[in-house]
């Protein structure tokens, strides 16, 4: 195996615990490994507006983040995109239209930001009942009044079209439907959402794009994840680590498996693979 010079990090079940918290040894092990050389890249879902601050003033010398499932990387130091790969509005306006039939609270991310309707975000509860997460969403959100009428004002690709369920019986009858849009990759980060991007786009190609921009070869890349969302990024990668509350797709596409989110699994596997 080569020298590791890059590792993608995705957030919530990896880098994060069951708190939403990032560990003091977690953040410490970082720091060592970007004193070390190595560049370290959260990699998530989540829009720009959801990365945890704590993370960024914490650690200040990440520079570049990918977010919405890889649709989007950013230098955070010079506040600008260097990747960006969205679905076309006109294809987001045709499903979103769709999908408001039913009981689905609909989230576009158009660079960076991550919108609402007014009427979910003022039902939060219906769809999402951990406080720490109904707190998230009231600090990340714009809230909008119609979601239809707001893309097609827009008229702008979305990064990634987000939809959380209370219905779980919905949600797998949303998931089957959307094998008729082969224009969408479908994953899911939660037991009560799922995540639309375009069907060229994941975490994986994004990562080996920003290897590729800072002349990184795939085998010196490491990534660490949890979900479908990241399972991509694993395949994609020299060296790919599961963590030990990992779904058992990832744990089985992975090279390694480290301990849980609650156990500082990345510390763990960044320590055995880069700082021993």
């Amino acid at each position: 195996m080569k020298k590791i010079k890059l590792i993608g990090l995705d957030l919530d079940g990896t880098l994060v615990n069951t708190r939403k918290q990032i560990s003091d040894r977690t953040k410490a092990v970082i720091k060592k490994a970007i004193l070390a050389g190595v560049i370290v890249v959260p990699a998530t879902g989540r829009p720009i507006c959801g990365i945890p601050q704590e993370l960024l003033e914490s650690i200040p010398e990440i520079r570049y983040v990918i977010t919405a499932n890889g649709a989007l990387i950013v230098d955070v130091k010079e506040d600008k995109f260097i990747y960006q790969e969205g679905i076309p509005y006109e294809q987001a306006l045709e499903i979103i239209k769709e999908l408001k039939k039913y009981d689905i609270m609909i989230e576009p991310y158009i660079e960076g930001e991550a919108y609402s309707e007014k009427k979910d975000m003022d039902n939060i509860r219906h769809f999402v009942t951990d406080p720490i997460q109904i707190q998230y969403f009231l600090d990340s959100r714009r809230v909008v009044d119609n979601m239809g009428d707001f893309v097609k004002q827009k008229k702008c690709s979305i990064d990634k079209i987000h939809l959380l369920f209370e219905d779980l019986s919905l949600r797998l009858k949303i998931w089957k439907k959307l094998d008729n849009y082969p224009q969408f990759v479908v994953t899911t980060a939660h037991p009560n959402n799922l995540e639309l991007n375009k069907a060229t786009v994941n975490k994986g190609t994004s990562l080996l794009a920003l290897g590729k921009y800072l002349g990184i070869q795939k085998d010196e890349i490491m990534a660490c994840g949890d979900n479908s969302n990241d399972l991509e990024m694993l395949k994609s990668v020299g060296l790919g680590v599961a963590m030990g509350n990992a779904e058992s797709e990832i744990k089985e596409a992975a090279d390694f498996v480290t301990l849980t989110n609650d156990e500082d699994g990345v510390a763990f596997a960044i320590e055995k693979f880069i700082l021993s």
